[in-house]
């Protein structure tokens, strides 16, 4: 006689019910509360050598409440008990039933009878009560020594526990034996459909968590191992979600510290290829994202990179500790200093990373500084050398010499005013570089100030006579300091009319450009080399150094009007061609009144003020 395959399954799981039923029946009711009680305390020794051996093992600096405590916390949650951390000297270092502000509170646990037997033989039990959880407990503890300190871990459970466990396991026997009688008929023919379609629905979803789709959760089947499978797929989504989110984050973060980084970073994978570069790094060696996955050869085109690159690489697995490589790069006219860090992770090498600096203007200004130093030596050794040599021959018989004595003294003032001179205009413009120039921007009449200075400058105009010309085409005021540009409009007409030769002509004018008022000064000099045009407004640049020290320029005048305009918000250029004069701009912004005045909405003028004055052939 054949039977199906569900009979005999029924029959199977009948027979087997009534073994495990008689079976069970028989060992608890002969051996229960021992081997219960022997069962808790070897699972509470089984957690306390565990607990013993992580604490062995893990880095720990010091039994301090604040390093143990969270460790006692966790290791009691995972194990389900309570776990009491205790130092060699009694004191608790740590407690998973206690917070942690009150753990420096707790009593001295030298003297429980556990702990004194755990250090006397290893092994301490004990069930008492306890004055802290203010009930009954099965104590295990073990001792456990580190580097750095030693004492005894502790794993308890109430007791009541115990007892709960004694009263209710014959009504769960005993339930169980009728449920699984019940179950033996279902199980038969429906294991397939309580089984295999719950896990075959968890596989689906374990492979969608793993594909990126973290929103989706798995079921809990009535099964408790079904049950604990989903949970944990669900507890590992959702710390993938934690994790994902948080490297998102700190990848957010870290994008923004690099875009926001005015130094280079270029990042290299362990094989030496491009991973990653901020946009610093592209504006300073113009590259856009193809330059990712290439070799930094392949990118900046230099040999020493690649070198250095190559050796940060090829040394890592040999250095103990991080070690930076510099590197100086010279790179399409700019100078980048550069420092190469290996990234380790353990011993394994993942990468190089480079930061570069770009170094271009701190060394422009540098050299202006040695320049600048070695310069106002010069200028200042030529009159000193004069005047000392003066006086040592006056010194030596020549003031007996009325004549030679005049002259002599006569070049030493003409030296010294050279000095006073220059020391004046290093101040002026110390005082216009540094800030600390008061400036009172107000309504700035150009072409006021124009006049002003033609009358200052009048005797040396008529001494070489030379035709001055005013040409006002706009009496819109400008915003300004009228102090500071009638200074800056003296050293330009001071400077036209020590180049202009006799008989020349010099034209200063204004006119209005958009927001802009202009003021312009022409002469019919020699004029400017175009290649020393970009440096004519440098300190102590000088076209004709020999003929600029005849005239008794200090070098610094140029220098001056341009850190001025600078000041007041406005321009300096210059335009000239050698042999044809020069002519110089400066310009500021137009004022705005706040109210009309009684000159707003009048158009501007164009005007010349021409007096020719015979004796001198000067127009004023």
């Amino acid at each position: 006689m054949r039977f199906s395959l569900q009979t005999k399954i029924l029959v199977g799981y009948v027979a087997f019910t009534l073994v495990v039923a008689g079976a069970v029946y028989i060992y608890l009711n002969t051996s229960l509360r021992e081997d219960v009680s022997g069962h808790t305390r070897e699972q509470l020794l089984n957690d306390a050598r565990l607990i013993q051996s992580y604490l062995e093992n893990a880095p720990l600096l010091s039994l301090s409440p604040e390093a143990i405590d969270p460790i006692a916390d966790r290791l009691g949650e995972q194990c389900g008990a309570r776990v009491t951390v205790v130092r060699d000297d009694g004191v608790v270092a740590g407690d998973s039933s206690i917070p942690l502000s009150s753990v420096p509170l707790m009593e001295n646990h030298g003297d429980r009878p556990e702990i004194l037997e755990a250090i006397a033989s290893g092994i301490g039990n004990s069930i008492r009560y306890s004055n802290t959880l203010e009930t009954d407990m099965a104590y295990v503890a073990v001792p456990f020594r580190t580097e750095q300190a030693r004492g005894v871990v502790r794993v308890a459970l109430p007791l009541q526990q115990f007892r709960w466990i004694e009263s209710h396991i014959w009504k769960i026997v005993l339930a169980a034996l009728g449920i699984g009688l019940l179950l033996s008929v279902v199980l038969s023919w429906g294991t397939e459909r309580l089984v295999s379609r719950p896990i075959e629905r968890m596989t689906e979803v374990a492979r969608r968590q793993a594909a990126g789709d973290l929103e989706v959760t798995a079921s809990a089947p009535a099964h408790v191992e079904l049950s604990s499978l989903a949970a944990a797929l669900n507890e590992m989504a959702a710390q993938s979600k934690e994790r994902l989110s948080r490297i998102r984050e700190e990848n957010a973060q870290l994008e923004a510290v690099l875009s926001g980084m005015a130094e280079g970073v270029m990042v290299t994978s362990a094989e030496g290829r491009i991973l990653m570069v901020n946009p610093a790094f592209k504006r300073m060696m113009d590259v856009d994202a193809w330059c990712l996955n290439k070799r930094p050869i392949e990118v900046v085109r230099n040999h020493d990179l690649q070198s250095v690159v190559d050796a940060a690489i090829d040394s890592a697995p040999s250095l103990h500790e991080d070690t930076v490589f510099d590197l100086t790069l010279e790179w399409n006219q700019r100078i980048f200093q550069v420092h190469l860090t290996p990234v380790r992770i353990g011993e394994q090498l993942h990468g190089v990373v480079a930061v570069f600096h770009d170094m271009t203007e701190l060394r422009r200004l540098e050299q202006v500084r040695k320049d600048f130093v070695a310069n106002v030596s010069h200028e200042l050794r030529t009159p000193l050398t004069s005047i000392k040599g003066f006086v040592e021959t006056l010194l030596d018989g020549a003031m007996e010499d009325t004549a030679a004595l005049r002259r002599f003294m006569t070049s030493i003032q003409h030296h010294a005013d050279r000095l006073q001179a220059l020391v004046e205009d290093l101040l002026q413009l110390s005082s216009i570089e540094s800030g600390r120039y008061e400036v009172e921007f107000t309504s700035c009449r150009l072409d006021r100030i124009t006049e002003r200075v033609a009358e200052i400058f009048a005797k040396q105009i008529d001494g070489k006579q030379l035709a001055l010309s005013l040409r006002f085409e706009t009496d819109r005021p400008a915003r300004g300091d009228p102090e500071l540009m009638e200074r800056a409009l003296s050293n330009l007409v001071d400077n036209a009319v020590k180049y202009t030769e006799h008989g020349g002509s010099i034209t200063i004018g204004t006119e209005e450009r958009g927001d802009e008022i202009v003021l312009s000064v022409a002469d019919t000099g020699p004029g400017i080399p175009s290649e020393a045009l970009p440096r004519i407004f440098e300190r102590f640049f000088r076209v004709d150094r020999a003929r600029s020290r005849a005239l008794g320029g200090t070098g610094l005048g140029l220098a001056i009007v341009r850190h001025t305009m600078e000041l007041l918000n406005g321009r300096a250029w210059v335009e000239s061609r050698l042999g044809e004069g020069a002519t110089f701009y400066l310009s500021l912004p137009a004022w705005i009144e706040d109210e009309p005045s009684e000159t707003a909405g009048r158009s501007a003028r164009a005007t010349e003020e021409s007096v020719n004055e015979t004796s001198t052939g000067r127009t004023t």
